[in-house]
């Protein structure tokens, strides 16, 4: 268990923000997840190429990233979406939300 948590380190932690859409996560790597928890009405942006995205309790949020290798979560989320800038030819990883509340989907 102590690999898993040295593999994966949480680079960008972000709880309880309203209304904000500059929210900013930079130079994340291939074994980063971010976290983001308890916020409304906000857009967080990632720049770089990471392993995972975590939205937690979130209402009218969003997500925009550049690449993401594993996969992107909405946990008890209300009206999300998520952008994935990813270059042509590649695709999104196969993993979505099984149950969500008015999530939108962007593919660059």
């Amino acid at each position: 268990m102590k690999c898993l948590i040295e593999r994966f380190v949480c680079c960008g932690l972000q709880e309880y923000q309203k209304g904000k859409h500059d929210l900013l996560v930079d130079g994340v790597e291939m074994n980063n997840v971010v976290y983001m928890f308890k916020c409304e009405d906000s857009t967080l942006t990632v720049k770089g190429k990471l392993n995972s995205v975590v939205l937690d309790s979130c209402r009218k949020a969003s997500v925009v990233v550049d690449s993401v290798v594993a996969s992107i979560e909405f946990i008890n989320c209300q009206s999300v979406q998520m952008q994935v800038n990813t270059p042509p030819n590649t695709s999104l990883p196969e993993s979505m939300p099984v149950e969500y509340s008015a999530c939108n989907v962007y593919n660059n």
